[in-house]
């Protein structure tokens, strides 16, 4: 094969429980190692074409064998053997009811066969099988749906599509301000008296929206509140408010936007977040090239260690790549990235792939016991919980001293605590509670 080889252990990352030696996507041609009952089996792939995830995909239906499941790709083309002969498996959404068809195409002789479902990638198979009069084989992984290089390219080359865009947009805003002066679209001190707010394409399948933020401008900051507003007065959810705007991307969204230079989280001075523009002079109340502290967090709508899995695998190589390079402006100007990780106790438990805080070993950075978490005298550095571990960290480019515990929850875990001991003390006393008791709890 040329090229360098990579073999990547998906068992590592519960994608999946082969191994794959490829060179993709420099070669479409992707070789597959799976085990069973001390036999090793060998899957050959030939990528024809690796479609799209849309921005919800479907999932692979979960086995009794295997609880994984995988997102199903779009317009995806895939060669592969089976019983020695040559299939093709090929998947379609279709748009207006969102189902998946599945379809395999081969050839015995001159003739040639096609079978589909829309069932599952599993239906088609068992199909497939019955027409050959052959063995019982997995639909995922005739497919190759469980091949994490190719959902890891699809990822990347988002990315890539993504900062082109960005370079497009920044090229259109350029033309936008020379239009401006040449139309004389100015006041008479020369400033614009328009701005342009945002523009949206349609790219093969998908709607892109890339909108631009002027440093002196207000008008994003009425229109949130304005959406706001209007969702109160209408009692709209945000999950509906979600469902519109990824239909129409002139709505204001928190997901799928480009913005004309680069917004990122960071904390001023009086510790709180705010969106700074990144520009040639400053960040915040920092100075160019400084570090950029981004927290990473979650609202606990999903406290779910799968569910996490699935959206963390999504943007893992870009914060990884931010940690490693940092970011570099057009001026040449880099700047390095830290990131840190708050919310909790049990959300962070979750993200560190660790036992729940009743189990013995409990803690989020040490390898304390239950039975001797009160032992004053013993000290425990903060080295982390291997003990305790279960699963993989969702964030592994955080550092594990950046995981920081919800001031605001410990507080009132530690007073709940505090005011248990204080009444058990009190109850100890016959007067207190003949004479005290049934006040408090009045009061």
């Amino acid at each position: 094969m040329a090229g360098t080889t990579v073999r990547v252990l998906i068992a590592e990352t519960t994608f999946s429980n082969c191994v794959f030696i490829h060179d993709y996507p420099r070669s479409s041609k992707i070789e597959a190692h799976f085990q069973s009952n001390e036999r090793l089996y060998i899957s050959y792939y030939n990528i024809i074409s690796l479609g799209t995830y849309p921005s919800t995909p479907k999932l692979t239906q979960k086995s009794k064998n295997n609880a994984s499941q995988y997102p199903i790709p779009d317009d995806y083309i895939v060669e592969t053997e089976f019983s020695e002969r040559s299939l093709i498996c090929k998947t379609k959404y279709i748009s207006v009811s969102k189902v998946v068809c599945y379809t395999i195409n081969w050839k015995i002789g001159h003739a040639e066969w096609s079978v589909s479902s829309t069932q599952s990638s599993t239906a088609v198979v068992n199909t497939f099988l019955q027409k050959i009069n052959s063995t019982k084989s997995s639909g995922p992984q005739l497919f190759g749906f469980d091949i994490e290089p190719l959902y890891h390219a699809y990822i990347t080359s988002c990315s890539q599509q993504n900062k082109r865009f960005n370079s497009f947009g920044r090229d259109v805003q350029k033309a936008v301000d020379e239009l401006i002066v040449k139309h004389k679209l100015t006041n008479l001190s020369g400033e614009p008296i328009l701005y342009l707010q945002h523009i949206g394409f349609d790219c093969k399948k998908n709607q892109v929206c890339i909108n631009f933020k002027d440093l002196n401008s207000i008008t994003i900051q009425t229109k949130l509140d304005a959406i706001v507003h209007v969702c109160d007065e209408a009692l709209l959810s945000r999950d509906g408010y979600r469902h519109l705007a990824a239909d129409v991307p002139s709505l204001f969204c928190e997901y799928l936007k480009i913005l004309i230079n680069l917004i990122v989280i960071i904390y001023n001075s009086d510790e709180r977040a705010s969106d700074a523009l990144v520009n040639n002079y400053k960040v915040g109340n920092g100075l160019i090239g400084d570090i950029l502290h981004i927290k990473l967090g979650g609202d606990g709508r999903k406290e779910k260690y799968e569910t996490l899995d699935k959206v963390g695998k999504i943007f893992a190589l870009q914060l990884a790549d931010l940690k490693e390079n940092g970011i570099i402006d057009d001026d040449g100007i880099h700047w390095p990235i830290k990131f840190y990780f708050s919310g909790d106790w049990k959300f962070t438990y979750i993200i560190l792939g660790l036992n729940a805080p009743n189990s013995e070993y409990f803690y989020l950075f040490c390898e304390c016991d239950a039975k001797s978490r009160h032992n004053m005298d013993l000290f425990w550095m903060p080295t982390g919980n291997t003990k305790g571990g279960k699963r993989a960290s969702l964030f592994p480019v955080i550092d594990l001293l950046n995981y920081i515990s919800d001031e605001l929850h410990i507080l009132l875990w530690i007073s709940d605590i505090l005011m248990e001991c204080l009444f058990r003390d009190l109850f100890k006393k016959n007067d207190f509670e003949q004479n005290f008791k049934e006040k408090i709890e009045k009061k």
